[in-house]
């Protein structure tokens, strides 16, 4: 009976153990082989399915290397699976792909050395960054080190005490470097300035929630970029009124590398009309939403984003806010995994995955437009894909859609489709795909929760 459980529990070494014990007392009990078969073969399983994540993940964030692995360690214990093939041509693919990037690296790092005549070159920098971000090599940043040093190079800790004291003296285009530690401060950002991180694990802002921000962006800090930081904050503020971790108001920013955690009210919070830009951010543990996108022209580009354990939404969009995400994850979020309710208002999800978030993976209302192509929703407990109210348009092509609690896509019958073709919808506990759906009046005007 032990054994039994332990399997059933999926339990080995304990289901082994009991095994044993059972077969010192009485060898040649009948149970006995088959259990061992059964433990073999749910080991060889679990080893299986383990591999299959690493290689979805994989696949998300475009490590074609680990993939390749994935597959060489899925064909040994699996050498028919019928995912394989599809592993092995990503894979050669990818891997085809990192050398073109590397090609252009090689091209773009050239291209600035030639550019570098001992002065400030935003051409020059920009050209031996986007090498650094194809492909790392010690040459290349070393060029950067040295391109951008002819513009001031600003040091915390070794020059600057805290981060506060070099952006108060920092002009446009400089750049701060932030070395390793954990910065108890707040960031009031108002030049267009550089400020990099020695790694998400290495440098950390902190700010309490019940006093700020920890990062505020002004109009006139138009052309930021951070890079390389964890910020989040201590504390928790149970208010109506919460202050975002990092806060955008007007102007344009990019965020890449970056950590956002631990926000007693949204992660990124994008107002007034600006502009965002997220490469390689990951956003958890915020008590509304992990992007939240609010007022006319507002916009962010998340691009191989990870939107996870936020209370409410991963992503939101009202009041004239609009998204495009891209190769991103938004998970097991309190709430939906992306919601667009901005009235016409055009954002787009691609190529992204809406797992396992405890309403449903993508929301369309209020008059909102999606453009949905080539996205996994799955294990969603409210369902997959819900579009409702007039106006609501949507076009919903090339997504799987698959093993949601509900509903696999339900379309309000007032709303608009543009556009259904080559989706994957099965596996749904409710209706597998109702475009005509008949849904509950409701009151527009009413200002929605998610924008509170």
């Amino acid at each position: 009976g032990v054994a039994a459980a332990a399997v059933e529990s999926r339990e080995w070494d304990k289901a082994e153990q009991a095994v044993e014990e059972l077969a010192g007392l009485e060898p040649e009990h009948d149970s006995l082989a088959a259990t061992r078969k059964s433990i073999g073969e749910g080991r060889i399983y679990d080893r299986i399915v383990a591999f299959i994540d690493r290689a979805e993940r994989a696949i998300q964030e475009e490590k074609w290397d680990v993939l390749t692995d994935c597959a060489e360690g899925l064909k040994e214990l699996a050498p028919n699976h019928v995912d394989l093939p599809r592993y092995r041509e990503l894979a050669a693919e990818g891997i085809e792909l990192m050398a073109e990037q590397k090609r252009r690296a090689r091209e773009l790092y050239e291209e600035a050395l030639a550019l570098d005549a001992g002065t400030y070159s935003t051409e020059a920098v920009e050209k031996v960054r986007e090498a650094l971000r194809l492909d790392r090599q010690k040459d290349y940043k070393e060029l950067y080190d040295k391109l951008s040093g002819y513009q001031r190079v600003l040091k915390v800790p070794e020059e600057f005490a805290t981060i506060g004291e070099a952006l108060a003296t920092a002009r446009d285009k400089d750049t701060i470097r932030i070395g390793e530690g954990t910065f108890q401060e707040a960031l009031a950002i108002e030049h267009a300035v550089n400020l990099e991180g020695a790694g998400v694990d290495k440098t950390v802002v902190e700010f309490p929630a019940n006093q700020g921000s920890v990062a505020t962006l002004s109009a006139s800090s138009e052309g930021t970029r951070i890079s390389g930081i964890t910020m989040r904050q201590s504390g928790f503020l149970h208010a109506e009124q919460r202050f975002p971790v990092v806060a955008l108001a007007k102007g344009e920013a990019v965020l890449e590398d970056c950590r956002i955690q631990k926000g007693s009210g949204h992660g990124i919070a994008v107002l007034g009309g600006a502009k965002a830009r997220l490469d390689r951010v990951e956003v958890s543990e915020c008590g509304w939403d992990g992007l939240a996108v609010s007022g006319e022209g507002s916009s962010a580009e998340a691009r191989s984003c990870r939107f996870e354990g936020n209370y409410h939404h991963g992503v939101d969009a009202w009041e004239g806010g609009s998204v495009r995400v891209e190769k991103s994850t938004s998970a097991k979020n309190g709430l939906a995994g992306i919601v667009l309710m901005s009235p016409e208002a055009v954002s787009v999800v691609k190529e992204s995955v809406l797992e396992a978030n405890r309403e449903v993976g993508l929301m369309i209302s209020h008059g909102a437009v999606g453009n949905v192509h080539r996205n996994k929703v799955t294990g969603n407990l409210l369902g997959g894909i819900v579009v409702r109210d007039e106006g609501s348009r949507v076009d919903i092509q090339g997504n799987e859609v698959v093993k949601n609690e509900r509903t696999g896509v339900m379309v309000d019958r007032k709303s608009v489709v543009v556009s259904f073709s080559d989706n994957e919808v099965e596996g749904n506990k409710g209706s597998q795909v109702d475009l005509k759906a008949v849904m509950p009046v409701r009151d527009l005007e009413a200002t929605p929760e998610e924008g509170e």
